[in-house]
């Protein structure tokens, strides 16, 4: 059987990948659609027993104000680690080193979500000295 030869687009898919790429392959439509949707499951799933004890309209921005918060924190974490991708790939980093990145990154990016959701929820930063216990347990979740 004689070899295949080399076709455009066999060729322009063993190009090595660039940031640019490795940034659009996380953070595109699907992922946000699919943060969306896991986190409009963990919301119902944790507010649907308040529906029998609180009026529906109490019931739904409750429910909306908790999906916005959890939107924050998982748009906030899918591109951070868009971010970590798409660095790894520009500076070719090895495996380990990759991880670590992803890591410390997720990280920061949790702790930008906390940040972020005390400003939607309260208006201002003042809060997070007032309570600043409230503010580690929403990092930490």
């Amino acid at each position: 059987m004689p070899p295949v030869p080399a076709t455009a687009e066999f060729i322009a898919c063993a190009q090595p990948l660039t940031a640019r790429a490795a940034l659009a392959r996380i953070l595109n439509l699907r992922m946000v659609a699919a943060v969306f949707y896991v986190c409009l499951v963990v919301v119902l799933g944790r507010r649907v027993v308040d529906l029998q004890v609180e009026p529906l309209d109490e019931w739904a921005m409750a429910t909306l104000r908790l999906l916005r918060q959890n939107l924050i924190s998982g748009l906030m974490v899918v591109a951070m680690i868009a971010t970590a991708d798409a660095l790894a790939v520009a500076r070719r980093l090895n495996r380990r080193a990759a991880v670590g990145l992803g890591l410390g990154l997720v990280a920061f990016g949790a702790l930008a979500a906390a940040v972020v959701r005390f400003w939607v929820y309260y208006g201002a930063l003042g809060p997070i000295g007032d309570s600043l216990g409230s503010f580690i347990t929403t990092w930490l979740t």
